[in-house]
Protein backbone atom coordinates (compact mmCIF):
# COMPACT_ATOMS: atom_id res chain seq x y z
CA UNK A 1 0.00 0.00 0.00
CA UNK A 2 1.41 3.84 -0.28
CA UNK A 3 -0.35 6.28 0.47
CA UNK A 4 1.49 9.83 -1.68
CA UNK A 5 0.94 13.89 -0.62
CA UNK A 6 0.19 15.53 -3.70
CA UNK A 7 0.03 18.88 -4.25
CA UNK A 8 -1.47 18.79 -7.59
CA UNK A 9 -5.30 17.87 -8.94
CA UNK A 10 -6.05 14.11 -8.31
CA UNK A 11 -9.25 12.31 -9.24
CA UNK A 12 -10.77 15.75 -10.51
CA UNK A 13 -9.88 16.93 -6.83
CA UNK A 14 -7.38 20.33 -6.79
CA UNK A 15 -4.31 19.67 -4.53
CA UNK A 16 -3.27 19.07 -1.87
CA UNK A 17 -4.49 15.33 -2.07
CA UNK A 18 -3.25 12.72 0.57
CA UNK A 19 -4.01 9.45 -1.33
CA UNK A 20 -4.27 6.05 -0.45
CA UNK A 21 -3.76 3.40 -2.91
CA UNK A 22 -3.84 -0.17 -1.85
CA UNK A 23 -5.39 -3.52 -3.50
CA UNK A 24 -8.51 -4.53 -1.47
CA UNK A 25 -7.50 -7.04 0.96
CA UNK A 26 -4.41 -4.30 1.79
CA UNK A 27 -7.53 -2.16 2.83
CA UNK A 28 -9.16 -4.84 4.81
CA UNK A 29 -5.86 -5.58 6.87
CA UNK A 30 -5.98 -1.41 7.27
CA UNK A 31 -8.79 -1.24 8.80
CA UNK A 32 -7.88 -4.02 11.22
CA UNK A 33 -4.98 -1.52 12.59
CA UNK A 34 -6.42 1.60 12.79
CA UNK A 35 -9.71 0.27 14.20
CA UNK A 36 -8.34 1.18 17.67
CA UNK A 37 -8.79 5.00 16.24
CA UNK A 38 -12.78 4.46 16.36
CA UNK A 39 -12.76 2.69 20.18
CA UNK A 40 -11.79 5.46 22.21
CA UNK A 41 -9.35 8.88 22.88
CA UNK A 42 -6.19 8.78 24.03
CA UNK A 43 -4.75 7.18 21.07
CA UNK A 44 -2.01 8.22 18.33
CA UNK A 45 -1.06 5.60 15.35
CA UNK A 46 1.75 6.75 13.22
CA UNK A 47 3.62 5.95 9.51
CA UNK A 48 6.41 4.76 11.30
CA UNK A 49 3.57 2.27 12.97
CA UNK A 50 2.18 1.07 9.88
CA UNK A 51 5.59 1.04 8.04
CA UNK A 52 5.30 -2.90 7.69
CA UNK A 53 1.97 -1.72 5.19
CA UNK A 54 2.21 1.39 3.80
CA UNK A 55 5.42 3.19 1.65
CA UNK A 56 5.21 6.68 1.84
CA UNK A 57 5.85 8.62 -1.69
CA UNK A 58 6.16 12.46 -1.38
CA UNK A 59 5.18 12.19 2.24
CA UNK A 60 7.29 12.61 5.32
CA UNK A 61 5.03 10.94 7.63
CA UNK A 62 1.38 11.15 8.72
CA UNK A 63 -0.28 10.92 12.55
CA UNK A 64 -3.42 9.67 13.08
CA UNK A 65 -5.20 10.73 16.69
CA UNK A 66 -8.28 9.65 18.85
CA UNK A 67 -9.54 12.34 20.88
CA UNK A 68 -12.35 13.84 22.91
CA UNK A 69 -12.78 16.88 20.47
CA UNK A 70 -10.97 16.14 17.51
CA UNK A 71 -11.99 17.71 14.28
CA UNK A 72 -9.14 18.20 12.27
CA UNK A 73 -9.77 16.10 8.97
CA UNK A 74 -6.48 16.79 7.78
CA UNK A 75 -3.72 19.49 8.53
CA UNK A 76 -0.54 20.33 6.79
CA UNK A 77 2.50 20.61 8.55
CA UNK A 78 5.13 20.50 5.81
CA UNK A 79 4.98 17.00 4.45
CA UNK A 80 3.70 15.87 7.44
CA UNK A 81 -0.48 14.86 7.57
CA UNK A 82 -1.99 15.18 11.04
CA UNK A 83 -5.46 13.74 11.43
CA UNK A 84 -6.92 14.39 14.60
CA UNK A 85 -10.66 13.16 15.15
CA UNK A 86 -13.55 12.11 17.62
CA UNK A 87 -13.97 8.26 18.01
CA UNK A 88 -17.60 8.95 16.35
CA UNK A 89 -15.62 9.86 13.23
CA UNK A 90 -12.74 7.81 12.80
CA UNK A 91 -16.01 5.15 12.66
CA UNK A 92 -17.32 7.19 9.66
CA UNK A 93 -14.14 7.51 7.95
CA UNK A 94 -13.32 2.91 8.52
CA UNK A 95 -16.46 2.64 6.52
CA UNK A 96 -14.32 3.67 3.77
CA UNK A 97 -11.84 1.47 3.49
CA UNK A 98 -14.29 -1.34 4.43
CA UNK A 99 -16.42 -0.88 1.30
CA UNK A 100 -13.28 -0.77 -1.21
CA UNK A 101 -11.97 -3.71 0.37
CA UNK A 102 -14.58 -6.01 -1.73
CA UNK A 103 -13.59 -4.73 -5.31
CA UNK A 104 -11.52 -1.90 -6.83
CA UNK A 105 -12.84 1.02 -6.21
CA UNK A 106 -12.33 4.51 -5.08
CA UNK A 107 -13.48 7.03 -1.65
CA UNK A 108 -13.91 10.24 -0.86
CA UNK A 109 -13.43 11.06 2.80
CA UNK A 110 -16.04 14.16 3.19
CA UNK A 111 -18.23 15.72 6.02
CA UNK A 112 -19.41 18.58 4.11
CA UNK A 113 -22.29 19.18 6.85
CA UNK A 114 -19.35 19.41 9.64
CA UNK A 115 -16.84 22.18 10.09
CA UNK A 116 -14.15 20.32 10.35
CA UNK A 117 -10.08 21.38 9.36
CA UNK A 118 -9.23 19.95 5.96
CA UNK A 119 -6.12 21.42 4.71
CA UNK A 120 -5.59 18.28 2.26
CA UNK A 121 -8.60 15.68 0.44
CA UNK A 122 -8.78 12.18 1.12
CA UNK A 123 -8.75 9.96 -1.45
CA UNK A 124 -8.70 6.06 -1.43
CA UNK A 125 -8.36 3.42 -4.65
CA UNK A 126 -8.17 -0.01 -4.19
CA UNK A 127 -6.59 -1.54 -7.27
CA UNK A 128 -6.57 -4.26 -9.21
CA UNK A 129 -2.84 -4.65 -9.05
CA UNK A 130 -0.41 -3.92 -6.07
CA UNK A 131 0.39 0.18 -5.74
CA UNK A 132 3.88 -0.75 -6.70
CA UNK A 133 2.83 -2.24 -10.24
CA UNK A 134 0.23 0.64 -10.59
CA UNK A 135 2.81 3.37 -10.16
CA UNK A 136 5.26 1.52 -12.07
CA UNK A 137 2.49 1.41 -15.16
CA UNK A 138 1.88 5.07 -14.91
CA UNK A 139 5.84 5.92 -15.00
CA UNK A 140 6.12 3.94 -18.11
Amino acid sequence: MIIELAFEKAFGEPGPNMCWFGEPREYLHLINRLHPLGTGTGLTITSDDLADIITLKDCDGFILKSSEKGTVLSKLSGRTILMELNPALWREILINPLIISFKPSFAYVEFDDLELTEEANIIMESLSCSAEEYFRRLES
